[in-house]
């Protein structure tokens, strides 16, 4: 076997979407397990549990559990080619960075704004993080834009529309998309700004 030839496909976007698909197997397709009910209990994005019973590991585990299978490929799917696009120009620890910090911040975001104006819910998904890329990926198109890659820049537009679509559908937690799209813009400004500008 041929290992090089498979290294590239080893990054951080496509492990994030192994454990993602793996977990959700373990949450949905193995229904007969406990421990399908306790991921999506204990392991969502819920407010009121991250203040009173200090549960921050939620900040982190919502981002790798979803709700059902089109939610599942429908991020996953996002997930590979925005992020893939992404990381490719900036390396795996300041791409580490956009995705946990944005999801993170998403998760922060949403829920306090859930707290304060509206019923505190229990949220899964990674979308957060993955709408934190699309407002990094728009600024790092802006800054980029003498190059001439349109056939991806067209893709790139193409999912970002869909996603805002999504984002309208009931159900569909808004506010982490805001939040993450806010967070991706302004680490872009922060991060890969500078780097360019050098």
């Amino acid at each position: 076997m041929n290992i090089k030839k498979y290294k590239q496909y080893i990054n951080i976007t496509n492990i994030i979407i192994v454990i993602n698909v793996i977990l959700f197997i373990l949450t949905y397709l193995l229904t007969s397990l406990p421990v399908s009910q306790f991921l999506l209990e204990k392991g969502g994005i819920y407010m009121p549990d991250i203040v009173d019973k200090h549960r921050y590991y939620q900040l982190i585990t919502h981002m790798f559990l979803h709700a059902n299978t089109s939610h599942l490929i429908g991020n996953m799917i996002s997930l590979y080619l925005i992020g893939n696009e992404i990381e490719k120009n900036i390396g795996k620890i300041l791409y580490s960075i956009v995705y946990f910090g944005t999801g993170i911040f998403a998760a922060i975001f949403s829920g306090y704004v859930e707290a304060e104006f509206f019923s505190p819910s229990i949220s899964v998904g990674a979308s957060g993080a993955i709408f934190g890329l699309m407002g990094f990926l728009a600024v790092m198109k802006v800054i980029d834009h003498k190059k001439s890659d349109k056939a991806p820049q067209r893709l790139l537009a193409g999912i970002v529309i869909l996603m805002a679509v999504y984002s309208m559908e009931p159900g569909v937690n808004w506010l982490a998309h805001l939040g993450g799209a806010i967070a991706g813009i302004i680490l872009a400004l922060l991060l890969y700004f500078p780097k360019k500008e050098k």
